[in-house]
């Protein structure tokens, strides 16, 4: 994946972004992420296979460290999180 460095931003932008996040109990640089793609994401499904792939990653990343995890409770967690992404429209 790619990074992305945005300079110059009004102060009051940043503010707006910072406030959103912590409503949502999301990092600023998730909810910039949820923005970017909710704006420039045409194909629904593929955002969430995006979002489902990121998380079966972090979630593969904390085994490989040491976590133990069941194919059950990662299948378990990957619903949930479809399920989430689902209320949230995507």
């Amino acid at each position: 994946m790619k990074a992305l460095t945005v300079t110059d931003l009004p102060d009051a932008v940043v503010a707006v972004i910072e406030r959103r996040a912590a409503d949502r109990g999301l990092t600023v640089e998730e909810e910039v992420r949820r923005l970017l793609e909710t704006a420039y994401s045409a194909d629904a499904a593929a955002l969430h296979d995006a979002q489902l792939a990121r998380l079966r990653a972090t979630l593969q990343a904390s085994i490989e460290h040491g976590g133990t995890v069941s194919d059950a409770q990662l299948d378990a967690a990957l619903a949930a999180k479809a399920d989430e992404l689902a209320k949230q429209g995507y």
